[in-house]
């Protein structure tokens, strides 16, 4: 089977790098050439956790550059996708609301590390804490749309340097964007 390749562009990847960070073009962008084959949506986003070194949106002196952590409530439409192993193992037994066959793009925009994150399971609560650090395990990228959604970013959890597909996370939904001063939707 051959991998189909969303050609979403590093301009629109360093667009939404200077915009996210607010400051010119210091951070990451990252050329991807991997990503999970197909993913099932497990549930709807509650909660995403995440550091990062962009300027603080509440504290007016801060010029960036020092690693804070911040949260992302989510809209009830945001589904949460995993790769098929995991899904079936949070599923135990259920239907996945979605399966996707991802057109991962060939640049994303790095937001910070991925800490954790939170998701409704069929009305159960599900946390789940991951590895993002400075600089290694998995970090959290941006990326125009891939589910069609006009105007609208997803996330996904991955490492910088590829490799632990099958730790990957995504969320996509309707009103998910990227912008100063965060994420929303």
């Amino acid at each position: 089977m051959s991998r189909r390749r969303n050609r979403g562009g590093v301009d629109e990847a360093r667009r939404l790098l200077q915009t996210f960070h607010s400051r010119s073009d210091e951070g990451r962008l990252a050329e991807h050439s991997w990503g999970p084959h197909e993913m099932w949506a497990v549930g709807s986003g509650v909660q995403v956790l995440y550091s990062s070194d962009k300027i603080d949106p509440g504290d007016p002196s801060d010029r960036g550059g020092v690693w804070k952590g911040y949260f992302h409530d989510q809209d009830p439409d945001t589904l949460v996708y995993l790769p098929p192993a995991k899904a079936k193992r949070l599923l135990k037994g259920g239907a996945a609301l979605d399966r996707c066959y991802p057109e991962w793009p060939e640049a994303m925009t790095w937001l910070g590390s991925a800490d954790g994150y939170t998701l409704d399971c069929d009305g159960r609560i599900v946390e789940r804490k991951l590895d993002g650090r400075q600089g290694g395990g998995l970090q959290l990228w941006g990326f125009p749309c891939m589910r069609g959604f006009s105007g609208c970013m997803d996330l996904v959890a991955a490492p910088a340097t590829g490799g632990r597909e099958g730790d990957a996370v995504l969320w996509c939904g309707p009103n998910l964007t990227i912008d100063w001063p965060g994420i929303d939707g």
